[in-house]
């Protein structure tokens, strides 16, 4: 799950733009959760 995660940031990361900027946002905030969870 998480590998699939950073497989989409990385994308991300390549095309930003406004609203992939709020999206990076969300992903890193439920990333962070995940990894505190695990």
């Amino acid at each position: 799950m998480l590998k699939g995660l950073e497989k989409q940031f990385e994308m991300l990361l390549e095309h930003t733009s406004p609203v992939n900027d709020r999206l990076i946002e969300v992903i890193a905030t439920a990333e962070l959760c995940i990894i505190k969870s695990a």
